[in-house]
């Protein structure tokens, strides 16, 4: 198995999306039955906006979309982005790793690893120095992984209906 990894081109959206459909569907089944389901519900239109926001990242510099290819089958993606982090703090930018993910054939051999050194490459070229990355609260699996990445617990999010 030769899994290389490019930045994707807006003539990958089709591909892109399936995954994302992946990732979406790998989340419902983590959440299903639980409290927090409604909170994880997709809207209508949900993968058209998907599809522009990733196409929007492909286009920009403050983006970066990249996709893994096991030959030419698409076989995991990232989605990562700069942005402001919030005026008060030191920290003015964040690089954040928004979207990861692997075919279920494929996990376990580093291609998400790859994905995260592409991204910190990236972010460092673009003179960012510090990362973030958002993990579902029962996605213990990808939050064990984050840890031996080097991430640490910073902000818990806590919702409710109200």
């Amino acid at each position: 198995m030769d899994i290389s990894i490019r930045r994707a081109k807006q003539a990958d959206i089709g591909a892109l999306t399936a995954m994302w459909n992946g990732l979406m569907a790998y989340h419902a089944k983590l959440y299903r039955g639980d409290r927090r389901a409604e909170e994880h519900a997709l809207r209508e239109g949900a993968e058209t906006l998907w599809r522009k926001f990733a196409l929007k990242n492909i286009r920009s510099p403050n983006g970066q979309v990249l996709i893994a290819e096991d030959g030419k089958k698409p076989v995991g993606y990232s989605l990562s982005f700069i942005k402001p982090n919030i005026p008060v703090f030191r920290i003015r930018k964040l690089g954040h790793l928004s979207d990861l993910y692997v075919k279920p054939g494929y996990r376990g051999k580093g291609i998400g690893t790859r994905f995260r050194d592409e991204a910190f490459r990236w972010f460092r070229k673009k003179g960012v120095r510090h990362a973030s990355i958002a993990v579902h609260a029962l996605n213990r699996g990808s939050w064990k992984v984050y840890l031996k990445w080097g991430f640490s617990d910073y902000h818990l999010e806590m919702r409710r209906r109200v």
